[in-house]
């Protein structure tokens, strides 16, 4: 009886594996192509991030410069608590329009992610900039790797509105 009772329970366990296996959301640790980290993608609203995120663990308000494009706006960056680190959203009127990163787990198709080594006069497409380390800039984005430009390795990296993102103001 007890071999019959260990058959049925690992046939048990395999089919609630396997149903585990499809049910896991496709994903939730990828970098998208300039529009997502995870499940915070540019344009959401809070809601939707706090959907999939929960409630920030920290919440602040931005300085905008005056004379900029979001200078009479409230902007708000809400960061939540992720495997290995934060993810930051920065909000203008309720929309994601920065996202950030500082866990290892997120990486992108072609291998950039947090602890990556940037090397070089330039990486991947990035380029280093003393104020910064490594930035982008592509259609209306801007992309920026917070690491020391002498090879070191990525501490962070958020990408988004330019105008919000700010980079060296």
């Amino acid at each position: 009886m007890a071999v019959a009772d260990d058959a049925v329970t690992r046939a048990w366990l395999r089919a609630l594996v396997a149903v585990a296996a499809v049910a896991a959301p496709a994903g939730t640790f990828d970098i998208r192509r300039w529009t997502a980290i995870g499940h915070a993608r540019l344009g959401m609203s809070e809601h939707q991030v706090e959907r999939y995120y929960g409630r920030p663990v920290k919440r602040a308000r931005e300085w905008i410069p005056v004379g900029t494009r979001y200078d009479d706006e409230t902007v708000w960056r809400k960061t939540y608590a992720v495997p290995g680190g934060t993810l930051w959203v920065v909000y203008v009127k309720g929309r994601a329009h920065v996202v950030g990163t500082d866990s290892p787990r997120f990486s992108s198709a072609r291998g950039l992610r947090v602890g990556a080594r940037a090397t070089g006069k330039s990486w991947h497409g990035f380029v280093p900039v003393e104020c910064i380390g490594w930035y982008a800039h592509r259609r209306e984005l801007a992309v920026i790797l917070s690491a020391p430009l002498r090879g070191g390795r990525i501490a962070a990296l958020s990408f988004g509105d330019p105008d919000v993102i700010l980079p060296c103001f």
